[in-house]
């Protein structure tokens, strides 16, 4: 997770360095996204197992143990999104190629 913020965070800055974003802005939104998206993940876990905290609602801030969800409907609705994208640039270039041969 820690190589994903890292990657992200660079790339981030050298997209908005180019768009001509300072520095000191493109990083405050990183931070704030990184604090946003753990305790998202967080409070996706605890509702996903909402059972076990109620019993026990002490264990809801205890991250030590593990437990950061993924909302699967956002994960599904992006892979379907970049199988559609696939399934685009394939029909395009399927199209040219056959352009080409006629």
């Amino acid at each position: 997770m820690l190589t994903g913020i890292m990657v992200g965070t660079w790339l981030t800055l050298h997209l908005a360095r180019k768009a001509g974003i300072p520095q000191e802005t493109t990083i405050t939104a990183a931070v704030w996204g990184v604090v946003f998206g753990l305790v998202g993940a967080r409070l996706s876990h605890v509702l996903d197992n909402l059972d076990t905290y109620i019993d026990n609602p002490a264990k809801i801030l205890a991250i030590h143990g593990g437990g950061l969800g993924v909302c699967p409907s956002n994960t599904s609705l992006a892979s379907k999104k970049a199988k559609d994208g696939l399934i685009a640039a394939s029909e395009i270039r399927r199209s040219r190629v056959t352009q080409t041969r006629s």
